[in-house]
């Protein structure tokens, strides 16, 4: 590789971190759309979407994490529960 070809390259390399967004988002919660959007926040609170990002727990989770395995398009996959901590492989 020529070191013009070279220069080049650490040239745009510059420039592109120079104006790229390094900030971290974060997530605020829910909570924080619910000023401006109640009747949202309110259909949302009851759909399944809020349920699927609740925590799980005993409560929450409606699988069988028994060590169950399942197979789906010759997928195979096992549900359990480690350490009161649910997972699947």
């Amino acid at each position: 590789m020529s070191s013009r070809l070279c220069v080049f390259l650490v040239l745009q390399l510059t420039v592109f971190l120079a104006f790229a967004d390094t900030s971290v988002s974060q997530y605020l919660g829910s909570d924080s759309c619910q000023s401006c959007h109640q009747i949202e926040h309110q259909q949302w609170q009851t759909s399944d979407h809020h349920k699927a990002m609740q925590r799980p727990s005993d409560k929450t989770v409606l699988g069988d994490f028994n060590d169950t395995s399942v197979e789906f398009h010759n997928i195979k996959s096992r549900f359990f529960i480690k350490a009161n901590q649910y997972f699947i492989e």
